[in-house]
Protein backbone atom coordinates (compact mmCIF):
# COMPACT_ATOMS: atom_id res chain seq x y z
CA UNK A 1 0.00 0.00 0.00
CA UNK A 2 2.88 2.64 0.75
CA UNK A 3 6.18 2.60 -0.40
CA UNK A 4 8.42 -0.34 -0.30
CA UNK A 5 10.98 0.02 2.12
CA UNK A 6 8.46 2.19 4.75
CA UNK A 7 9.29 1.59 8.37
CA UNK A 8 5.77 2.21 10.47
CA UNK A 9 8.09 1.75 13.69
CA UNK A 10 10.22 4.97 13.16
CA UNK A 11 7.16 7.34 12.72
CA UNK A 12 6.98 9.81 15.25
CA UNK A 13 3.54 10.06 15.42
CA UNK A 14 2.28 11.32 18.89
CA UNK A 15 -0.97 12.35 20.34
CA UNK A 16 -0.34 16.23 19.53
CA UNK A 17 -0.14 15.11 16.30
CA UNK A 18 -3.13 12.62 15.63
CA UNK A 19 -4.98 15.18 17.43
CA UNK A 20 -3.74 18.15 14.82
CA UNK A 21 -4.86 16.01 12.10
CA UNK A 22 -8.03 14.99 13.02
CA UNK A 23 -9.04 18.94 13.78
CA UNK A 24 -7.91 19.36 9.92
CA UNK A 25 -10.10 16.32 8.80
CA UNK A 26 -13.06 17.66 10.58
CA UNK A 27 -12.87 20.63 8.91
CA UNK A 28 -13.11 18.86 5.38
CA UNK A 29 -14.48 16.01 5.74
CA UNK A 30 -17.92 16.93 4.87
CA UNK A 31 -16.78 17.76 1.79
CA UNK A 32 -17.68 15.13 -0.96
CA UNK A 33 -16.89 17.32 -3.70
CA UNK A 34 -12.81 18.02 -2.81
CA UNK A 35 -12.26 14.13 -1.28
CA UNK A 36 -13.49 13.27 -4.72
CA UNK A 37 -11.30 15.76 -6.84
CA UNK A 38 -8.54 14.27 -3.94
CA UNK A 39 -7.00 11.10 -6.95
CA UNK A 40 -4.11 11.00 -5.34
CA UNK A 41 -1.61 7.47 -5.69
CA UNK A 42 -1.17 6.90 -2.02
CA UNK A 43 1.76 4.28 -3.19
CA UNK A 44 3.59 7.50 -4.28
CA UNK A 45 3.29 9.75 -1.38
CA UNK A 46 6.79 10.94 -0.06
CA UNK A 47 5.45 11.83 3.41
CA UNK A 48 3.69 9.22 5.42
CA UNK A 49 2.30 11.70 7.57
CA UNK A 50 0.47 12.98 4.64
CA UNK A 51 -0.87 9.55 3.73
CA UNK A 52 -2.27 8.48 7.28
CA UNK A 53 -4.35 12.36 6.96
CA UNK A 54 -5.62 10.99 3.56
CA UNK A 55 -6.60 7.72 4.78
CA UNK A 56 -8.18 9.44 8.25
CA UNK A 57 -10.25 11.82 6.51
CA UNK A 58 -13.10 9.04 5.76
CA UNK A 59 -12.52 6.88 8.45
CA UNK A 60 -15.45 6.50 10.94
CA UNK A 61 -17.44 4.71 13.45
CA UNK A 62 -20.84 4.71 14.88
CA UNK A 63 -22.75 4.37 18.08
CA UNK A 64 -24.85 5.84 20.37
CA UNK A 65 -24.75 8.57 22.42
CA UNK A 66 -28.07 7.58 24.48
CA UNK A 67 -30.78 4.96 24.41
CA UNK A 68 -32.60 7.51 21.90
CA UNK A 69 -30.01 8.86 19.79
CA UNK A 70 -27.97 7.78 16.88
CA UNK A 71 -24.64 9.09 16.23
CA UNK A 72 -21.16 9.20 15.08
CA UNK A 73 -18.52 9.04 17.12
CA UNK A 74 -15.03 9.34 17.93
CA UNK A 75 -12.99 6.46 15.79
CA UNK A 76 -11.34 3.95 17.84
CA UNK A 77 -7.80 2.98 17.00
CA UNK A 78 -8.61 -0.74 15.65
CA UNK A 79 -10.68 1.17 13.29
CA UNK A 80 -8.27 3.74 12.16
CA UNK A 81 -5.71 0.48 11.70
CA UNK A 82 -8.77 -1.06 9.17
CA UNK A 83 -8.82 2.24 7.41
CA UNK A 84 -4.69 2.03 6.70
CA UNK A 85 -5.29 -1.21 5.65
CA UNK A 86 -8.50 -1.11 3.67
CA UNK A 87 -7.56 3.09 2.21
CA UNK A 88 -9.25 2.75 -0.92
CA UNK A 89 -12.74 1.22 0.16
CA UNK A 90 -12.79 3.80 3.43
CA UNK A 91 -14.92 6.37 1.71
CA UNK A 92 -17.06 3.67 -0.22
CA UNK A 93 -17.72 2.06 3.70
CA UNK A 94 -18.54 5.49 5.22
CA UNK A 95 -21.07 6.74 2.93
CA UNK A 96 -22.68 3.24 3.65
CA UNK A 97 -22.43 3.79 7.37
CA UNK A 98 -24.12 7.14 7.29
CA UNK A 99 -26.73 5.69 5.06
CA UNK A 100 -27.23 2.47 8.17
CA UNK A 101 -27.57 4.92 11.03
CA UNK A 102 -30.41 7.14 8.99
CA UNK A 103 -32.22 3.71 8.20
CA UNK A 104 -31.79 3.00 12.15
CA UNK A 105 -32.81 6.14 13.38
CA UNK A 106 -35.97 5.82 10.92
CA UNK A 107 -36.49 2.12 12.45
CA UNK A 108 -36.30 3.31 15.92
CA UNK A 109 -38.67 6.13 15.29
CA UNK A 110 -41.39 3.76 13.96
CA UNK A 111 -42.86 0.87 15.96
CA UNK A 112 -41.78 -1.61 13.25
CA UNK A 113 -38.89 -2.60 16.12
CA UNK A 114 -39.19 -2.29 19.92
CA UNK A 115 -37.37 1.18 20.05
CA UNK A 116 -34.26 -0.23 22.15
CA UNK A 117 -31.07 1.28 20.63
CA UNK A 118 -29.35 -0.28 23.45
CA UNK A 119 -29.15 -3.59 23.51
CA UNK A 120 -32.41 -4.57 21.95
CA UNK A 121 -34.17 -4.99 18.07
CA UNK A 122 -33.48 -1.85 16.74
CA UNK A 123 -29.41 -2.21 18.09
CA UNK A 124 -29.53 -5.97 16.39
CA UNK A 125 -30.81 -3.86 12.94
CA UNK A 126 -27.90 -1.43 13.20
CA UNK A 127 -25.13 -3.71 13.30
CA UNK A 128 -26.90 -6.65 11.21
CA UNK A 129 -27.76 -4.18 8.52
CA UNK A 130 -24.34 -2.16 8.87
CA UNK A 131 -22.84 -5.83 8.06
CA UNK A 132 -25.48 -6.29 4.67
CA UNK A 133 -25.15 -3.44 3.23
CA UNK A 134 -21.30 -3.52 3.38
CA UNK A 135 -21.19 -7.06 1.85
CA UNK A 136 -23.05 -6.11 -1.20
CA UNK A 137 -20.64 -3.14 -2.13
CA UNK A 138 -17.13 -4.30 -0.38
CA UNK A 139 -15.73 -7.91 0.10
CA UNK A 140 -17.81 -10.12 2.98
CA UNK A 141 -13.83 -10.38 5.03
CA UNK A 142 -13.04 -7.17 4.91
CA UNK A 143 -16.68 -5.93 6.27
CA UNK A 144 -16.50 -8.62 8.88
CA UNK A 145 -12.88 -7.55 10.08
CA UNK A 146 -14.47 -4.12 9.93
CA UNK A 147 -17.12 -5.31 12.65
CA UNK A 148 -14.50 -6.98 14.91
CA UNK A 149 -12.27 -4.16 15.11
CA UNK A 150 -15.38 -1.75 16.11
CA UNK A 151 -15.80 -4.09 18.79
CA UNK A 152 -12.25 -3.79 19.68
CA UNK A 153 -12.90 0.08 19.84
CA UNK A 154 -15.63 -0.91 22.07
CA UNK A 155 -13.10 -2.81 24.31
CA UNK A 156 -10.33 -0.42 24.11
CA UNK A 157 -13.18 2.38 25.60
CA UNK A 158 -14.76 0.34 28.48
CA UNK A 159 -11.02 -0.02 29.84
CA UNK A 160 -10.48 3.79 28.89
CA UNK A 161 -13.60 4.49 30.76
CA UNK A 162 -12.27 2.61 34.07
CA UNK A 163 -9.04 4.67 34.19
CA UNK A 164 -10.51 7.82 33.73
CA UNK A 165 -14.06 7.10 36.07
CA UNK A 166 -16.62 7.91 33.03
CA UNK A 167 -19.75 6.17 32.27
CA UNK A 168 -19.82 3.32 29.80
CA UNK A 169 -21.92 1.05 28.77
CA UNK A 170 -19.73 -1.63 26.63
CA UNK A 171 -19.46 -4.94 27.88
CA UNK A 172 -18.71 -8.64 26.74
CA UNK A 173 -22.19 -9.83 26.07
CA UNK A 174 -23.14 -6.68 24.57
CA UNK A 175 -19.80 -7.62 22.18
CA UNK A 176 -21.50 -11.09 21.57
CA UNK A 177 -24.59 -10.11 20.18
CA UNK A 178 -23.05 -7.37 18.10
CA UNK A 179 -20.91 -10.00 16.48
CA UNK A 180 -23.49 -12.44 16.17
CA UNK A 181 -25.73 -9.80 14.38
CA UNK A 182 -22.98 -8.95 12.50
CA UNK A 183 -22.33 -12.42 11.06
CA UNK A 184 -25.91 -12.69 10.47
CA UNK A 185 -26.09 -9.43 8.88
CA UNK A 186 -23.38 -10.76 6.41
CA UNK A 187 -24.70 -14.00 5.49
CA UNK A 188 -28.16 -12.11 4.95
CA UNK A 189 -26.29 -9.61 2.52
CA UNK A 190 -24.35 -12.20 0.58
CA UNK A 191 -27.70 -14.10 -0.12
CA UNK A 192 -29.16 -10.34 -1.31
CA UNK A 193 -26.65 -8.97 -3.11
CA UNK A 194 -28.57 -7.38 -6.19
CA UNK A 195 -31.63 -6.23 -3.75
CA UNK A 196 -32.90 -2.83 -3.17
CA UNK A 197 -31.70 -0.90 0.20
CA UNK A 198 -35.55 -0.95 1.19
CA UNK A 199 -36.08 -4.09 0.07
CA UNK A 200 -32.77 -5.34 2.05
CA UNK A 201 -34.01 -3.88 5.26
CA UNK A 202 -36.87 -5.64 5.24
CA UNK A 203 -35.50 -8.96 4.75
CA UNK A 204 -33.60 -7.69 7.84
CA UNK A 205 -36.70 -6.52 9.70
CA UNK A 206 -38.11 -10.06 9.23
CA UNK A 207 -35.29 -11.93 10.91
CA UNK A 208 -35.29 -9.85 13.88
CA UNK A 209 -39.04 -10.77 14.32
CA UNK A 210 -38.07 -14.42 13.45
CA UNK A 211 -35.55 -14.86 16.68
CA UNK A 212 -32.79 -15.05 14.24
CA UNK A 213 -30.82 -11.80 15.53
CA UNK A 214 -29.84 -11.61 18.84
CA UNK A 215 -31.02 -9.36 21.75
CA UNK A 216 -29.80 -8.95 25.61
CA UNK A 217 -32.25 -10.33 27.41
CA UNK A 218 -34.25 -7.44 29.62
CA UNK A 219 -37.96 -6.99 30.84
CA UNK A 220 -40.54 -4.75 30.00
CA UNK A 221 -39.35 -1.98 31.98
CA UNK A 222 -35.75 -2.00 29.89
CA UNK A 223 -33.84 -3.88 32.88
CA UNK A 224 -31.21 -6.37 32.35
CA UNK A 225 -32.18 -10.08 33.26
CA UNK A 226 -29.96 -13.04 33.87
CA UNK A 227 -30.37 -16.00 32.52
CA UNK A 228 -33.27 -16.89 35.31
CA UNK A 229 -35.16 -13.96 35.03
CA UNK A 230 -33.89 -12.37 37.89
CA UNK A 231 -33.04 -8.33 37.65
CA UNK A 232 -29.28 -7.91 37.33
CA UNK A 233 -28.28 -5.06 40.25
CA UNK A 234 -26.93 -2.07 39.03
CA UNK A 235 -24.02 -1.93 40.73
CA UNK A 236 -23.14 -5.36 39.61
CA UNK A 237 -23.24 -3.99 35.76
CA UNK A 238 -21.18 -0.69 36.10
CA UNK A 239 -17.36 -0.98 35.54
CA UNK A 240 -18.06 -4.77 34.84
CA UNK A 241 -16.54 -6.36 31.09
CA UNK A 242 -17.90 -9.66 32.08
CA UNK A 243 -21.23 -9.67 33.87
CA UNK A 244 -24.75 -11.68 34.35
CA UNK A 245 -26.19 -10.48 31.45
CA UNK A 246 -27.30 -12.84 28.86
CA UNK A 247 -28.51 -13.24 25.07
CA UNK A 248 -31.68 -14.34 24.31
CA UNK A 249 -33.18 -14.47 20.16
CA UNK A 250 -34.06 -11.54 19.10
CA UNK A 251 -37.92 -12.69 19.35
CA UNK A 252 -37.70 -13.15 23.16
CA UNK A 253 -39.44 -9.72 24.06
CA UNK A 254 -42.72 -10.79 21.72
CA UNK A 255 -42.58 -13.67 23.29
CA UNK A 256 -42.77 -12.25 26.39
CA UNK A 257 -45.66 -9.98 26.10
CA UNK A 258 -47.42 -13.19 24.97
CA UNK A 259 -46.79 -14.99 28.40
CA UNK A 260 -48.30 -14.56 31.45
CA UNK A 261 -45.22 -12.74 32.77
CA UNK A 262 -45.50 -9.34 34.96
CA UNK A 263 -42.41 -8.30 33.45
CA UNK A 264 -40.23 -7.97 36.75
Amino acid sequence: MFKKGANVAKLNLNHQHISAIFQFIRIFVSNTNMIAEMKINVSKLKDFHLAIALIFITSFSFGQENAGTVRMEKVSCPEKWWAVFHPFIVKKAFTLTKDVLKATDSIQRSDVLDGDISGGQVDAFKHSYWMALLVQHIRWQKAWKLGKAHEKGNYKSFKRSLRHDLENHHDKVSSEMDLWNDKEGIKTGLRNLESEEMVLQSVIIHSILKGKMRIIKKNKKGLFLDAQGNIIPQNELKGKWENDKCLVPSDWAENMNNTNSDGT
